[in-house]
């Protein structure tokens, strides 16, 4: 009964962590593929650039614009707004890259106009039949609206307002649809004309960024994670040592016909893993029916195969890690028995 009673507060144990675990990964594993998904429709070949405001005093958009248009037949820019949630636009034979709420293909986008989420309609006033949203004292004519999504990682913006030509050049912007040498050549032409300063990043973002944004995406995760983890392991070794206590007749027994300490470690670790691998089978389970019934959907999104299988390493090296350092406690507690001292180096 006692052997019972405390295998049982074993697989409980791993049933929880394999739960989590399973939660845990699946959600970075989620946030990390998110990162490659880029803001507001770019593609991985898109670029960013800078021109700085101390060298383009008298630079215009428009003339940016001419020279990117000698380099390609067809691209999106994008030029920052300062601020998260608006982005200036401009389409040359370029498809605007959300799907918009009319289902057109919108190639161009006029002066003075503005593409929105579809939730901004509200905010929007009617005159002489048409739709127009007010931004930074300026009333734009609304063209068309797009359904927003949340993808919690490279935030898609809420609306999209006509790039205005007239205005100075210097700014950060995003382009598609341009490689980065034909860029390069735009911008020293421009640079040659007008004696402009700029900067080129790549829009790509390298390993190491994708993973501090996944972690940064699932602090709350990573933190309960951490926290939880240390608590259990505080209480699961006190409980694996019992059990091997109660398996003390046992490993009596085959010490007697000549069990080496080997042997007795490798058999207390073979009865250990079925019920690893069991608990951890129920906790998985949990955690898709857990995924499936979108209970913490804010923050899990779904349960992956490949979160599955590396909840279910982790928990097979802690629990292998776990099951040892218990041998070795349990022998160390025990050592002037002459079976306890079999389970010692």
């Amino acid at each position: 009964m006692t052997l019972i009673k405390r295998s049982i507060y074993i697989i409980i144990y791993y049933i929880a962590v394999g739960t989590f675990t399973t939660l845990s990964f699946s959600a970075l594993l989620t946030s990390y593929a998110n990162t490659q998904t880029l803001q507001n429709g770019l593609t991985q070949e898109s670029i960013y650039f800078s021109i700085q405001a101390e060298h383009a005093p008298s630079v215009k958009v428009n003339q940016l614009l001419d020279e990117l248009k000698k380099q390609s037949s067809s691209f999106l820019l994008y030029k920052d707004e300062g601020n998260s949630y608006a982005k200036s636009i401009y389409l040359h034979n370029y498809i605007f890259p959300m799907m918009t709420s009319s289902e057109r293909q919108i190639t161009s986008i006029p002066p003075g106009n503005v593409i929105l989420d579809k939730s901004l309609l509200n905010n929007t006033v009617i005159h002489e039949n048409d739709l127009f949203f007010l931004y930074n004292g300026k009333y734009y004519k609304v063209k068309d609206s797009f359904i927003w999504i949340n993808k919690y990682i490279n935030i898609d913006s809420k609306f999209f307002v006509a790039l205005e030509q007239d205005q100075i050049s210097s700014g950060q912007y995003s382009v598609d649809g341009i490689n980065l040498t034909k860029l390069e050549v735009a911008l020293n032409e421009l640079n040659q004309k007008t004696s402009i300063s700029y900067s080129i990043i790549p829009a790509t973002q390298s390993y190491t960024e994708r993973i501090r944004l996944a972690l940064q995406d699932q602090a709350f995760i990573v933190i309960v994670f951490a926290v939880s983890l240390l608590l259990m392991l505080l209480s699961i070794f006190g409980t694996t040592v019992s059990w091997i206590q109660s398996r003390r007749d046992e490993l009596r027994t085959r010490h007697l016909v000549g069990a080496t300490a080997s042997d007795l470690r490798k058999w207390l670790l073979k009865e250990y893993w079925p019920l690893l691998l069991f608990s951890f089978t129920i906790g998985c389970v949990l955690a898709w029916v857990i995924a499936k019934m979108e209970i913490f959907n804010a923050i899990i999104k779904e349960v992956s195969v490949w979160g599955s299988l590396l909840s279910f390493l982790f928990c097979l090296i802690i629990g292998t890690l776990t099951a040892i350092i218990s041998i070795y406690r349990y022998g160390y507690k025990n050592r002037k028995s002459e079976l306890e001292e079999a389970l010692l180096p």
